[in-house]
């Protein structure tokens, strides 16, 4: 599963329980290490959207079995929060990912916010707190809570960094996937790529080079590259993540989709109009159909729809789907976030190119209020 080795994996799994059904009911170590690598195969093969209700009740069963005040709870607290928040439910991943920093009984768990340079960095609870610091930050990134974010990154490279032991650990990788993600939002493009490129050797020792998640660090460096101009290598990183998908788990992966929509974008700033659209609804159908059509990645997509359609002169179609966006934002993110503003800019812009000026400039004003109420709240970003 590690290796994104889909049919060794699930015969082994057959194996597994074959053997189990000629046992005794296995011990809660080994339940909770089956949930983990069940929670990590689904999210590789990126099908966690798919077994939203499997996840649930295998956390009530282990709940029930552990009990209310064992310290292995933390896991599931982990695991849940991690596929809320992937789903889009940040608010409620926010609390569980609260309440496994707060669980006394965890070993280390409560210093979390007051690491000293002689703390004792080699505690087994070590790699579960950056973990969950690195998720937070990811978390507080995509709500644009971005000074909230850095602090927390800050606080997870500060484990990393202070202990030898937990290098290399895969629990490192978002730390270093976050902290270039704020990067890139700083326009510090070479500070960005040296953190992807961390994450990439980190990944290749310990997952290997085709796999979906690596090619996700190549969707990024793509995105770095379409920042600076640098069309050729753009497009030289979407393939390459493109060969690792249709190597691995196909092409019906929501982190595919996120290589088809930057495809659409390069498309864009070339001027290739009909390989933009054909690129953005390639990457519609894989979001909508592996993530929903409310999640705010999806959303993000019909955004470069819409920008689409308005080059075309279909202002109404974009002006409509400039709506849905924003509906689906602001349920996720709510009504202060930079990609709130971008939209109605975007929307402005059409409605001012259909001769709709008074509209617009009321849009654009929306828009200015909202960047200048996050820029109050994230003063360095």
């Amino acid at each position: 599963r590690e290796q994104a080795q889909e049919a060794q994996a699930d015969l082994l799994s057959e194996l597994v329980a074959s053997i189990r059904q000629q046992s005794s009911e296995p011990l809660a170590p080994d339940m909770i290490m089956d949930f983990f690598s069940f929670m990590r195969h689904t999210y590789y093969q990126g099908k966690y959207h798919a077994v939203s209700e499997l996840i649930q009740e295998k956390v009530a069963h282990l709940e029930q079995i552990l009990g209310p005040d064992h310290p292995d709870r933390i896991y599931l607290l982990i695991g849940q929060a991690f596929f809320l928040q992937m789903e889009g439910m940040y608010i409620q991943a926010e609390a569980l990912y609260g309440q496994a920093l707060t669980m006394e009984n965890v070993p280390l768990l409560y210093q979390h916010l007051a690491l000293s340079e002689n703390a004792q960095m080699e505690g087994a609870g070590l790699p579960h707190i950056g973990f969950i610091l690195s998720l937070l930050g990811l978390l507080h990134t995509a709500l644009g809570n971005y000074q909230q974010a850095e602090a927390f990154f800050e606080q997870s490279g500060a484990i990393w960094q202070q202990s030898v032991m937990l290098k290399p650990h895969l629990f490192k990788g978002p730390y270093l996937h976050g902290s270039a993600l704020l990067s890139l939002i700083k326009n510090r493009y070479e500070e960005a790529r040296d953190l992807l490129r961390q994450e990439q050797s980190l990944l290749a020792e310990i997952l290997g080079e085709e796999h979906p998640i690596w090619a996700d660090t190549s969707n990024a460096l793509a995105q770095i590259a379409l920042s600076e101009g640098a069309y050729t290598s753009a497009e030289i990183f979407l393939d390459h993540a493109k060969g690792i998908f249709e190597k691995t788990t196909g092409l019906t992966h929501p982190f595919a989709a996120r290589t088809f929509h930057i495809y659409a974008k390069l498309n864009l700033l070339q001027d290739d109009i009909e390989q933009a659209e054909y690129h953005c609804q390639k990457a519609i159908q894989i979001s909508t159909q592996i993530c929903g059509e409310n999640h705010p990645e999806t959303a993000l997509i019909l955004r470069t729809l819409a920008d689409i359609y308005g080059i075309q002169r279909k202002w109404a179609e974009a002006e409509l789907l400039y709506q849905r966006v924003l509906t689906i934002f602001e349920g996720a993110w709510g009504s202060i976030h930079p990609e709130n503003a971008t939209t109605l800019e975007s929307c402005a812009r059409v409605l001012q190119m259909s001769d709709r000026d008074v509209e617009a400039e009321v849009v654009r004003s929306q828009a200015q209020r909202i960047r200048e109420e996050h820029a109050s709240q994230n003063p360095s970003y």
